[in-house]
C-alpha cells in the first residue's frame, strides 16, 4: 500500500524544481527536510542526488557549454572530490539530527540573498567569469561537495560564493555545470555504498515529470526577472525552508 505521506512530496518537488530552473540550485534545500520525514534522512539525501543528476543534465543539455573552463572545471573537480568524501561519510557515520544547524545556515544565506547579495566591497555583479581559478575557489568547491554528499544540499555553499560576484544568468549557467559533476559523483558513491534502494528509484522516476515541468516554468521566470527580484526570490525560499525546519 502506498504511504499517503508520499503525496506531500508532489507539490514540494514541483516548487523545488521551479526554483532550480530559476536559480540553478535549491531542490535539496526544499525537498530534503520534507522527504526526510516521509522516507528517512538517508533515503532523502540519496533521492535528491538522483534528482539533481537528472535536472542538471537537462539544463546543461539545453544551455550547452560555458566558456572560461579554466575557472569552473577545476572548481567542479574539487566539488566532485568533496562529494565522494561526503557520500562516503554518509555510509560510515550514523545519521545525526543536524536540523537546527542546517536551518541556521540556510537562514543566514537566505537573509544575505534577500538583502540583495551585498558584499563588503560592494562590487557590481559580473556578466563574465574570471579567467582562471584561485585557491579560495577550490576550497569553497571542496567544502560544498562534502556538504552536499553528506547533507544532500550541495548548492547552498557554492550558491553563496558564486552569488557574491556573478549576475543571475552567469550564476545559473556556472552552478549547474559544477553541480552536474557533483551529482554524478554522489549517485555513483551512493550506488557503490549500497544506499540506492528500489523505493528511492521509483520515487525518482515518479518525480521526473514534475521535475521537467518545474524546470520549464523556472527557466521562463529567469528570462523576465530582474537581478534584485532574482535575489529576493532565492532569499524568501531559503528563509521559508529554514522556518519549516525549525518547526
Amino acid at each position: 500500500m502506498i504511504d499517503p505521506r508520499l503525496f506531500l512530496l508532489v507539490p514540494v518537488v514541483f516548487i523545488a524544481f521551479v526554483l532550480k530552473g530559476l536559480t540553478g540550485f535549491g531542490p535539496g534545500i526544499v525537498i530534503v527536510p520534507v522527504a526526510a520525514l516521509v522516507i528517512g534522512a538517508r533515503d532523502a539525501v540519496v533521492l535528491i542526488g538522483i534528482l539533481d543528476l537528472a535536472s542538471n543534465s537537462v539544463i546543461v543539455f539545453r544551455d550547452r557549454a560555458t566558456g572560461k573552463h579554466r575557472f569552473w572545471v577545476p572548481m567542479a573537480i574539487a566539488m566532485v572530490a568533496g562529494s565522494g568524501i561526503g557520500g562516503t561519510l554518509l555510509k560510515l557515520v550514523p545519521p545525526v539530527d543536524f536540523t537546527i544547524l542546517l536551518a541556521v545556515m540556510i537562514a543566514v544565506v537566505g537573509l544575505w540573498f534577500l538583502s540583495g547579495r551585498r558584499t563588503a566591497n560592494r562590487q557590481a555583479l559580473r556578466n563574465e567569469l574570471p579567467s582562471r581559478v584561485g585557491l579560495k575557489d577550490i576550497a569553497v568547491a571542496l567544502a560544498a561537495g562534502i556538504f552536499g554528499g553528506f547533507f544532500g544540499m550541495a548548492g547552498l555553499l557554492i550558491a553563496w560564493y558564486l552569488g557574491s560576484f556573478l549576475s543571475k544568468e552567469m550564476f545559473r549557467q556556472v552552478i549547474v555545470h559544477i553541480l552536474l559533476l557533483s551529482a554524478i559523483t554522489r549517485v555513483i558513491t551512493y550506488a557503490v555504498a549500497g544506499l540506492l534502494t528500489l523505493e528511492v528509484f521509483w520515487l525518482s522516476a515518479a518525480a521526473f515529470p514534475l521535475l521537467l515541468t518545474g524546470l520549464y516554468f523556472g527557466g521562463g521566470v529567469l528570462i523576465r526577472i530582474s537581478e534584485s527580484w532574482f535575489s529576493r526570490v532565492i532569499g524568501v525560499v531559503l528563509l521559508a525552508s529554514a522556518i519549516q525546519m525549525f518547526l
